[in-house]
């Protein structure tokens, strides 16, 4: 191709697949439903809680401690930590409660829920469906999914 000849233009509509879909619609389809995702990145404030069902983990729960830094009008660092609570069910449940330790470093995913009871009371949690270890551990210590 001579170097004056102009680079077609490829737009994503012009791509023909079997199961094409306008990316306008993909957008009107997450606006319809919505999207609840959360990734956090913090270290576990406390043991956590494991609640068992016939021997076996089936619910923990851990909170979670994410930093954010900021410089203040006068230059000063500002640390603020904010707290989640973290829920994960079944055989993760079973992983946390083997592996995850105070103070241990976690990449969490998962969505939003908020709990209600009586009048004005709230809390909302984390409910993980995803996590990695981002503590190191020692070699002794194998972890098995």
């Amino acid at each position: 191709m001579p170097i004056d000849t102009p680079i077609p233009q490829i737009l994503l509509t012009d791509i023909p697949t079997s199961h094409h879909i306008n990316p306008c619609n993909q957008i009107l389809s997450i606006m319809k439903y919505g999207v609840n995702r959360v990734t956090l990145v913090g270290n576990v404030g406390e043991v956590p809680r494991v609640s068992e069902k016939e021997g076996e983990a089936f619910v923990a729960n851990f909170p979670l401690a994410t930093n954010e830094f900021y410089k203040n009008k006068e230059g000063e660092e500002i640390s603020k930590t904010e707290w989640h609570r973290i829920v994960v069910w079944n055989k993760a449940a079973d992983i946390v409660k083997q592996h995850v330790k105070k103070g241990d470093a976690l990449y969490v995913e998962g969505k939003i829920t908020t709990n209600a009871w009586g009048n004005k009371h709230y809390s909302t949690e984390i409910v993980c469906d995803n996590f990695l270890f981002l503590s190191p551990r020692n070699v002794e210590e194998p972890i098995e999914a």
